[in-house]
């Protein structure tokens, strides 16, 4: 499958999670995937995201978290 977007983060149990709207599926198959993961498979893409949603407390609490340049 492929990344249509990345919609919004969280934090559950310690593991950041970042929601994934997958290309060609509904909304209503998006799947909450580990944030880690994510950087690993898709690096430009899931930081440019993280650089337009630094606002984000979510989203700042996983920069901190995986220790962002």
């Amino acid at each position: 499958f492929h990344v249509e977007r990345l919609d919004e983060a969280r934090c559950v149990d310690g593991q950041h999670q970042v929601l994934v709207k997958w290309l060609g599926l509904d909304d209503e198959e998006s799947s909450w995937e580990p944030a880690a993961n994510l950087l690993d498979a898709i690096p430009v893409v899931f930081r440019k995201w993280v650089a337009a949603n630094k606002e984000d407390p979510a989203v700042a609490a996983l920069i901190k978290t995986l220790d962002f340049p």
